[in-house]
């Protein structure tokens, strides 16, 4: 029985290494966003692609990354069932890292997809903002204090509040 269980163990543990590491999210070739079942279809893939942005640091892959943020992007452009609001404070910590402007419109999308009853501004914006975060984290990205700042903050809580301090609604 022992043989059995640690058997799995090691199964699970690499099974959450290639989650984890081992990301191998390709851009859908020759991708087409005409109608709406066009971006119903490639919804999963959004969702992984935002994942894949989560995961690499901004100093990797720069020629696929380019493919993802243009992927994302030209999603979230024509989406007929998520629409993102980018306010000024998304625009000031993309000034240093224009490729956190992507990240926010991705975790923004990616929740919105995974949580499509979800219309609270307040709750989108702030997955908008732990995606930018996420991916600063991994580094790759140039220092800003501001946020280095909010990447200090100890809870969700913390960040949600944050970013209604910052919303407009």
């Amino acid at each position: 029985m022992k043989t059995h269980v640690s058997l799995l163990t090691l199964l699970m543990m690499i099974g959450s290494f290639s989650q984890i590491f081992g990301q191998t999210f390709e851009v859908p070739a020759n991708y087409a966003f005409k109608t709406k079942a066009d971006y119903a279809k490639y919804e999963p893939e959004v969702i992984q692609a935002v994942k894949w942005l989560e995961n690499t640091p901004l100093n990797q892959e720069d020629d696929k990354r380019k493919q993802v943020y243009l992927f994302v992007f030209t999603y979230v452009q024509g989406s007929p069932t998520v629409s993102v609001e980018v306010q000024g404070y998304v625009a000031d910590f993309s000034k240093k890292n224009p490729e956190l402007l992507i990240a926010f419109l991705g975790g923004w999308t990616k929740y919105k997809l995974e949580n499509p009853t979800v219309t609270d501004p307040l709750i989108l914006n702030t997955e908008g903002i732990k995606t930018m975060l996420k991916i600063y984290k991994l580094g790759g990205a140039a220092k800003d204090k501001n946020l280095e700042k909010l990447a200090k903050l100890s809870s969700d809580q913390e960040l949600q509040d944050w970013v209604k301090s910052k919303i407009k609604v």
